[in-house]
């Protein structure tokens, strides 16, 4: 496998990642959110802060996979330059 599909397939897999942060929100009953008083406020308000948590990470699991997109494109083409070379390096040799 060559080094930037590696890298592709890893920037896939932290989008998708990404995609899927949020879907991990089990509800503020989880957190006992859903009971009355101050416990429940309390679970409310660590359910919240869960909510944010998640999507600052599904944020970053997304930049980190733009740049690992980017990275790839940018071995692709180095890849594409150094077979340019030593195709001139060929017909010089000749």
């Amino acid at each position: 496998m060559r080094l930037s599909s590696a890298v592709s397939t890893a920037a896939d897999a932290l989008t998708a990642t990404a995609a899927r942060m949020t879907a991990a929100d089990p509800g503020p009953g989880a957190f006992g959110g859903e009971g009355p008083g101050r416990l429940g406020e309390l679970g409310r308000r660590q359910h919240a802060t869960w909510l944010a948590a998640l999507e600052a990470r599904g944020r970053e699991a997304a930049a980190h996979g733009a740049r690992l997109a980017g990275t790839a494109e940018r071995l692709d083409e180095a890849m594409r330059n150094y077979r340019e070379v030593d195709a001139y390096r060929e017909v010089d040799a000749k």
